[in-house]
């Protein structure tokens, strides 16, 4: 038989789908004048707020009262109590939603696979709200600022004593950090950029903290809530508390707490702490793991952590801490200061580090306020514990079974104490040595005691066959799954998977802790058809890029005609993500007026007729006239420049222009002089030159002094057909001079 156990809450979300409606948020793409539909998504939770989007409740007066009634507001918004509320991937940015009392509970949570970012999340004087799957940190805006005094929190539930308290509201599978990783962290960029993870000011009730990931942060959970459940979550890497409690009814289970960073000399830490000021009831601490450091691979900043601790100025009532492992270096392994009627059951408390004085012990003493009188512990029962030392100090007390478990012991007692495995040995003095008095019926992995003749002393059953025993960290990229067990995993958090065999009938337990990476997502857009080049760029955060073209910038140029098809891949320090794009780049049309080439000389009220080819689908020319072909006379002299921009049958757009030079061309039908004629000027097609002899050097120059060939007629006459509208220079060079005569070639009509 093969069991698996999921650490995730489901229930209320499946319920909550059942009777409400879906309604969609996408912060790149969205935008609030959409109806909030998949294929019409509006923006962000925030724009949500501001535009009066959800209906809910406010008390009807100021200050709070709880006898005081409430009133509806945005009475005619779309989203109310009950919805859900999907997320497309992107940053939402800061959200902040204040005096929001929802009659059912509204949800946020990924659309499929989404990344969806927070720089924080606070919660006022509010009700009745569920996060789910949502990752929050402010390194997600490119930098993360230096912090103040006051530590402030990525997530934060805040009653307040005008507005109002908050009650039901649940953090389910989020993440929570600082930054993404702090192998490089010195002390002081510790002290500059932390923040704290989750926070709830009391007075609340009913908030939820379950199956988190938070890691590099100062404090993990605080939560000042009665009536509420700190479960499953996974901290790692932290400065201060691991998790920090104050209230009433509230259960802290199966939490994995580790790697504590001792960084600023004026923290105290604790993996557990309890902050009481008067009395604290009916709490349970059941199933947790509190590992200081981590024997494979410890970091620089090894810390004295305080494992489960409650010694401020008020009683511990109804406590019970059990099947908790504490593994740590500190006087305090589990330390509660006016305990009264508490249970401590089948705890393992470890010294972590052997070589040090400090030696954990399983301590119960006296409530000690300041400058008061001592009260004593009363009527605490302290059974099947495992402690290098134990301190009782109460009025009364039942305590059996306890084993003094001197480090000395460790390899005999346990399967791998140097690695941190405090599974049994099969020769254990902690195996069925224990009693059935309070003993609970499963250990801390959830396997049911007793399985030999007796319970087994400490947090850990022994199996009487061979077990696998598997805690192991990995890895996926945003929209990636892969099978583990008998499901398909996408989600961060953590898995547990008990395999039962047919042949021993023993139970192999697999512990899977799962981070999830974003992946730098980013769009090259729809395949289209575009005229000429065409550039695409990347608009994604990523360490490298890499086109099919071999080129690694953020963006290329596709100048080949024909159909382009590119990918490109975006990397960041995890994953990588790939979009293909196709673009089909048409010839562009060619266009040319006629006459050619671009500038051209006439004499004044000359005709000229321009056209273009005629197979485009349409015309434009600078006089706004629309056919190919137009004609132009200019009475007045100067320059022109007209324009023509023509569209084809693929709707591509191309222009030409041409400059007419338009001359009076008066006084220049002859130019004399003493011994030479040169006529007519204007010249069309022919030159006469008149007074030559034959012994003359004849040259034919433009303005620019560039020298044309040409052909001199038995009759002195030059054919200059084949030029070039414009201004000429004639030379005509002998042995005592050089004259030059101005020609103008230009179409006479």
């Amino acid at each position: 038989m093969r069991k698996i156990v999921v650490i995730f809450t489901f229930i209320i979300i499946a319920l909550n789908r059942l009777w409400g409606t879906s309604w969609y948020v996408d912060p790149i793409n969205g935008s609030m004048s959409n109806n909030g539909s998949i294929n019409s998504p509006w923006t962000t939770i925030n724009d949500l707020i501001v535009n009066n989007k959800i209906k809910s409740y406010k008390p009807a007066s100021f200050p709070y009262s709880y006898y005081a009634s409430q009133v509806i507001i945005n009475s005619s918004a779309p989203i109310s109590g009950g919805d859900t509320i999907y997320c497309l991937s992107g940053n939402q940015g800061h959200l902040v939603i204040s005096n929001y009392y929802n009659q059912l509970p509204i949800v946020i949570m990924p659309y499929q696979n989404a990344s969806v970012e927070f720089l924080s999340i606070k919660i006022v004087a509010s009700s009745n709200w569920i996060f789910k799957g949502i990752r929050v940190s402010q390194s997600f805006s490119g930098q993360v600022d230096t912090v103040s005094s006051n530590t402030p929190f990525l997530v934060e539930v805040q009653s307040h004593n005008w507005l109002g308290p908050c009650w039901d509201i649940t953090f389910d599978a989020c993440e929570v950090y600082t930054v993404d990783e702090v192998i490089n962290w010195t002390a002081n960029d510790w002290n500059a950029f932390e923040r704290g993870g989750m926070i709830c000011r009391y007075p609340a009730r009913k908030i939820n903290f379950k199956n988190n990931i938070l890691r590099n942060i100062r404090y993990g959970i605080q939560s000042l809530s009665d009536s509420s459940e700190i479960s499953n979550n996974y901290i790692i890497n932290f400065s201060e508390d691991g998790i920090r409690h104050q209230g009433n009814s509230i259960r802290i289970l199966n939490n994995n707490i580790r790697n504590s960073y001792a960084t600023n000399a004026s923290y105290h830490r604790d993996g557990i702490q309890a902050l009481v000021k008067d009395t604290m009831k009916n709490i349970i601490i059941e199933g947790n793991a509190i590992i200081q450091f981590d024997p494979v691979s410890p970091h620089s900043f090894i810390s004295d952590l305080q494992g489960i601790t409650g010694f401020n100025e008020g009683f511990h009532k109804d406590w019970v801490i059990t099947n908790n492992l504490i593994v740590v270096d500190s006087y305090h392994g589990i330390t509660l200061c006016g305990a009264l009627n508490c249970k401590f059951i089948n705890n393992t408390i470890i010294d972590a580090v052997a070589s040090n004085a400090y030696i954990p012990k399983l301590w119960i003493d006296s409530l000690r306020p300041t400058s008061q009188p001592h009260y004593p512990s009363v009527d605490n029962i302290i059974i099947n514990n495992a402690a290098p030392n134990f301190t009782l100090i109460s009025d009364s007390y039942f305590a059996e079974t306890n084993y003094l478990a001197d480090v000395s012991e460790y390899n005999a007692l346990f399967l791998d104490p140097a690695n941190f495995d405090f599974h049994l040995t099969a020769t254990s003095s902690l195996r069925n040595t224990g009693s059935s008095t309070f003993a609970p019926l499963n250990d801390i992995e959830g396997i049911l005691r007793p399985l030999g003749n007796a319970f087994d002393i400490g947090c850990y059953e022994y199996y009487e066959c061979p077990i696998l025993q598997s805690f192991d960290t990995t890895s996926i990229c945003q929209n990636d799954t892969f099978y583990w067990g008998q499901q398909i995993i996408y989600l961060p958090g953590n898995y547990i998977d008990t395999i039962a065999s047919s042949m021993t009938g023993c139970d192999s337990i697999l512990y899977l802790n799962v981070m999830v990476y974003p992946k730098p997502f980013f769009s090259l857009g729809n395949d289209t058809t575009v005229c000429s080049l065409f550039e695409l760029t990347i608009n994604a955060n990523g360490n490298s890029y890499m086109w099919s073209t071999s080129d690694t910038t953020d963006s290329i140029l596709l100048h080949n005609i024909g159909t382009n098809t590119v990918w490109a891949t975006v990397s960041n320090e995890h994953c990588y993500y790939t979009d293909t794009i196709t673009v089909n780049i048409l010839s562009p049309p060619v266009v040319n007026i006629i006459p050619f080439p671009d500038s051209v000389y006439y004499c004044v009220n000359s005709l000229v007729n321009l056209s273009v080819d005629s197979n485009y689908n349409s015309y434009l020319w600078s006089t706004n006239q629309t056919s190919n072909s137009i004609n132009i006379n200019n009475s007045v002299a100067g320059i022109y420049t007209y324009t023509v921009t023509v569209v084809d049958s693929n709707g591509c757009v191309a222009s030409d222009d041409i400059v007419l030079h338009y001359d009076m061309c008066d006084n220049i039908n002859s130019v004399n002089d003493n011994n030479y004629q040169v006529y007519p000027n204007p010249v069309s097609d022919k030159i006469f030159i008149k007074g030559l002899n034959g012994k003359e050097h004849i040259r034919l120059l433009d303005v620019g002094s560039k020298e044309y060939a040409y052909i001199m007629n038995s009759n002195y006459s030059v054919d200059v057909s084949l030029l070039n509208e414009g201004l000429y220079i004639l030379e005509i060079e002998t042995n005592n001079e050089i004259m030059r005569f101005k020609l103008i070639k230009a179409k006479i009509n």
